[in-house]
């Protein structure tokens, strides 16, 4: 037997626009679970970024039942329980998401709770490739792999803005962010 679904998705993450249009599921995808986390250096900038729209978006949809885990982890300690940087959390608010977290450092542990593990940059894929379990399920992938730069223009990677010194870094990177989790949600869900 094949059910249909149809859920609305209000808002175009890449433009901002109010639309309509309706998400077709199968019954497959309808039951589908997926646990997922971003992972970029410190926890407070990249991944933060991608866990804040990611959720969002997951909600707007109405796919939030199908995502039992979202989060993000950093590979180094040096940002251990700090806030988002506060330029992710500007962003973030000016695009109406709200969003709130604490810095952790992914474990070995780690790979046992998630479907997918995206790198923000092809180091942490590396660095998530190297302590992954050899046991493990878990896909480790560059977030990037969901990118068409002939579309986007954007970068596979994403450019750590730490170091900037205002937004700018910070906006490119909601962009990439925005339609990577789309482009990701759409191959598991339809668009």
């Amino acid at each position: 037997m094949f059910k249909v679904v149809t859920l609305c998705d209000d808002d175009n993450p890449i433009s901002g626009e109010n639309l309509t249009h309706p998400i077709t599921m199968s019954v497959a995808e309808e039951e589908k679970q997926l646990s997922v986390a971003f992972v970029c250096s410190g926890n407070i900038c990249r991944s933060t970024m991608a866990e804040g729209v990611f959720t969002h978006m997951v909600k707007q949809r109405g796919l939030a039942d199908h995502f039992p885990k979202i989060d993000s982890f950093g590979t180094n300690r040096y940002h251990t329980g700090d806030s988002p940087d506060h330029r992710t959390t500007k962003v973030l608010k000016k695009n109406k998401i709200s969003y709130s977290h604490r810095a952790q450092t992914i474990k070995k542990t780690d790979f046992a709770c998630f479907d997918y593990l995206f790198g923000m940059d092809g180091y942490h894929v590396s660095s998530l490739n190297r302590m992954k379990p050899k046991d493990s399920d878990c896909k480790v992938m560059l977030f990037g792999q969901y990118n068409d730069r002939s579309i986007t223009g954007l970068d596979d990677e994403v450019r750590d803005p730490w170091y900037d010194s205002d937004d700018e870094g910070f906006e490119e990177c909601y962009k990439q962010v925005t339609y990577f989790s789309k482009k990701f949600l759409d191959e598991q869900f339809g668009a």
